[in-house]
């Protein structure tokens, strides 16, 4: 809907428009909108959107990333939950999600994809299922398309160099102040909130 005034200069009247081939980006990633209405001031041309509109731009979006592969398809999330010998419950609790989810996510004619951050997930299980080992840093940063260096305090990003560690070898001097962060009476036996690859 438009016709209102905007919220920007509080003088002018927001008008749709139709913009042939509008930029934008979903999960960082830059997206072609085509004949996408945009309201736009008549005073001072500041833009805004529709949420009607924007729902249908985030479904094109969807639908091109799971065209092109960049989103696994329901066969590829069966496949991997089926690799690990689970149903579909315990490769829930696996992921952090819930069950209807993962049905969802596997029905040849879901109208609804996993999210960007799920498939990063269902990618890294994969990945880690396969290889054994991952840099999980290094994984994520190849699939956003960034480099990082891991030090913080930089606004400029460098690609890490690949470091395979021993599972074991996670430990370092402050690994018992840390384990005392996460200290809790009802913790079972062995707890330990380092993340470690089984074997």
């Amino acid at each position: 809907m438009f016709g209102y005034r905007c919220a920007d200069c509080n003088q002018g009247t927001v008008n749709p428009e139709t913009v042939q081939e509008f930029e934008t980006k979903f999960d960082g990633i830059p997206f072609v909108v085509h004949n996408a209405t945009v309201g736009r001031c008549d005073y001072c041309g500041a833009k805004s959107f529709n949420a009607g509109e924007w729902g249908r731009w985030r479904e094109e979006f969807r639908k091109s990333q799971e065209a092109q592969g960049r989103l696994l398809s329901p066969g590829a999330i069966t496949e991997v939950r089926q690799s690990l010998g689970l149903g579909i419950a315990d490769f829930a609790k696996l992921i952090g999600s819930s069950r209807q989810p993962i049905y969802s996510w596997e029905c040849p004619t879901r109208k609804v994809p996993q999210s960007r951050m799920a498939d990063l997930m269902l990618r890294l299980v994969r990945e880690c299922h396969v290889t054994g080992a991952v840099d999980v840093i290094e994984y994520l940063a190849s699939e956003a398309n960034v480099q990082c260096d891991g030090r913080g305090g930089s606004s400029r990003l460098h690609r890490r160099q690949r470091r395979v560690v021993h599972p074991r070898a996670h430990y370092d001097l402050d690994a018992d102040r840390y384990k005392a962060l996460f200290r809790r009476s009802s913790q079972p036996a062995g707890f330990s909130p380092v993340l470690r690859i089984a074997s």
